[in-house]
């Protein structure tokens, strides 16, 4: 059974409002991540994030695949009426990202939830630098956010 409570939360602030900044992380399509499709999963904008990340399927259900990866990719959904990002993958995690208005523009959102049903005893150990990693996912993001729209951007 999946945990019900988050294993980390990150949240930041882009000191623009919502709407501006859901439409630039909700956009999608099938095809290569980058900048301007799946920015979520290309959070430094090159490199490591999303370099050779393809996505399949659309509208707002994708499988994001990765060079290597023997696991079948990973779930990437959409969900522009709420503005949340879906992700999940590795067997064990689902990360969850939300958009939400705030009086200082938008906060950002992510949680991280162990979805594991077997090998459950692996995930402590798999899962241990795992926040720290997201927190400077989240930071990255942040920063290309910010540069993007000429605004701070800033984790809490």
């Amino acid at each position: 059974m999946a945990d019900k409570k988050p294993f980390f939360t990150v949240s930041g602030i882009v000191e623009a409002p919502q709407p501006q900044v859901a439409g630039l992380l909700m956009r999608a399509q099938p095809g290569p991540v980058g900048p301007d499709n799946a920015l979520y999963l290309n959070p430094k904008g090159k490199g490591k994030g999303g370099k050779g990340w393809v996505l399949k399927g659309g509208p707002t259900s994708f499988r994001a695949t990765i060079p290597g990866d023997m696991g079948g990719g990973m779930k990437y959904e959409i969900d522009p009426r709420t503005s949340t990002i879906l992700t999940e993958g590795m067997w064990w995690f689902r990360g969850i990202f939300r958009i939400e208005p705030d009086p200082r523009g938008t906060r950002v959102v992510q949680e991280g939830y162990d979805i594991a049903t077997k090998a459950k005893f692996l995930v402590p150990f798999i899962k241990r630098g795992f926040p720290k990693e997201q927190r400077k996912m989240v930071a990255g993001l942040l920063d290309q956010i910010g540069s993007r729209l000429g605004v701070k951007a800033y984790l809490d």
